[in-house]
């Protein structure tokens, strides 16, 4: 089946035809659409709500590209209980950084 799917694949240049599932979930409206249907529809959440993080958080940079891990990481990766350590460190971390920004800036 996978050798079928890749040869279908190579064939057609490498890019999905149009309006098929890969091709629609490539285009920032097709994604919004089967969002949407998804939660709309189908009731579900919970995979949908991830994958939307997972592209936001390609599209993020620098220390929100971090803060924006960890709360991938804490929300839907993690059992409760390591979500609350990483949440503490996070926050700590955060502190932290905040602290030497104000010392910069009182200095």
């Amino acid at each position: 089946q996978l050798a079928s799917w890749k040869q279908s694949k190579n064939k057609a240049g490498g890019s999905p035809a149009p309006f098929e599932f890969e091709w629609t979930l490539s285009h920032p409206l097709g994604f919004f659409l089967f969002s949407a249907y998804l939660k709309e529809v189908c009731h579900d959440y919970v995979l949908i709500n991830f994958m939307e993080e997972v592209a936001r958080w390609k599209s993020t940079q620098g220390r929100f590209r971090a803060e924006k891990t960890s709360f991938i990481a804490s929300n839907y990766l993690l059992s409760p209980k390591m979500a609350v350590k990483v949440n503490t460190a996070s926050a700590q971390t955060h502190a932290t950084s905040e602290e030497s920004t104000t010392t910069c800036h009182l200095g």
